[in-house]
């Protein structure tokens, strides 16, 4: 998604910077790579956040909203709709990231090598029936 698929909104000028910084943020592979989205109050980080974060779910992207305080990341996610976390319980809480995200490899990988069939084979008669 680029910023003329987000036309529906008026974006900033800076909006506009960060949504391209975000577009080629997920075209990296640096697995190590992170995205800090900071700004002013009330200079548009919320709304840009929930575009942000429909931009990495349209890619098959993974990604964690966090906020410094419990009562920044429940006005986060109230206006958003995703889930959200303070940057605390994230840190404690990684261990569980880097194994959701070894599980979606696991599961890429196996996929690539074991494609679904097109159509399901036909069923073995049943010869209990004799």
């Amino acid at each position: 998604m680029t910023v003329a698929a987000s036309a529906n909104l008026d974006w900033t000028p800076f909006q506009r910077q960060a949504i391209a910084a975000f577009d080629q943020f997920l075209g990296s592979s640096d697995l190590r790579a992170a995205l800090i989205l900071r700004g002013a109050a009330g200079t548009g980080k919320t709304t840009l956040a929930r575009e942000l974060v429909s931009m990495a779910k349209g890619r098959g992207r993974m990604c964690r909203l966090v906020a410094p305080t419990g009562r920044a990341a429940r006005v986060l996610k109230d206006r958003t709709g995703y889930d959200t976390s303070t940057i605390h319980s994230c840190i404690y809480n990684l261990q569980e990231i880097v194994e959701q995200v070894d599980e979606s490899e696991h599961l890429k990988q196996k996929i690539e090598r074991e494609p679904i069939p097109d159509a399901l084979p036909p069923p073995h008669p049943d010869k209990s029936a004799d």
